[in-house]
C-alpha cells in the first residue's frame, strides 16, 4: 500500500506529465517505437515515483545539466519543464535522481516523505500505483 504525500495533486501530475512527455520526446527522436514505464512504491519510508524509458539516454556528465533553465536538446521545446520538475520536487521536500536506465534509456527516481495520515486532507495527494 502506497502512503498519503503532502502537496498538490495537480503539482504531482505536473511532475510526471513533464517527465513522460521528456521521455517521449527521446523516444521519438529515435524513429522507432519505444517504451516508457511509470511506477510508484515505497522505498526506505519514502515513496518512490520511477519514470524509465528506453530512449537514448544522457551521458552521465550530463544528467544534472538536464535542470538547468533552457536546456534542451529540441529546438521546438523550451528547455523548462525539468525545470518545474525539480522545483516541485524540492518544493515537497522530494529528492531527484537521474540514472541509466537497464535498457540504455534514462531513469529518473523521485522520492518524497510520506505522510503519517491515511486519508487525504486538503492540499493532500493520495500516490498511486496505477499513474
Amino acid at each position: 500500500d502506497i502512503p498519503l504525500v503532502a502537496g498538490s495533486r495537480g503539482r504531482y501530475g505536473q511532475v510526471v506529465t513533464n517527465l513522460v512527455l521528456n521521455s517521449a520526446q527521446a523516444i521519438e527522436s529515435q524513429k522507432r517505437g519505444g517504451e516508457i514505464r511509470v511506477s510508484t512504491s515505497v522505498r526506505d519510508g519514502r515513496v518512490l515515483l520511477i519514470v524509465e524509458d528506453d530512449g537514448p539516454g544522457i551521458p552521465a556528465d550530463l544528467r544534472e545539466t538536464i535542470f538547468d533553465a533552457f536546456y534542451t536538446t529540441s529546438p521546438t521545446r523550451t528547455g523548462l519543464g525539468l525545470v518545474v520538475v525539480k522545483e516541485i520536487v524540492t518544493r515537497y521536500d522530494g529528492d531527484i535522481c537521474v540514472l541509466a536506465a537497464p535498457s540504455g534509456g534514462l531513469r529518473v527516481e523521485i522520492t518524497f516523505p510520506s505522510s503519517d495520515r491515511r486519508t487525504p486532507p486538503r492540499g493532500f495527494a493520495k500516490s498511486s500505483s496505477n499513474l
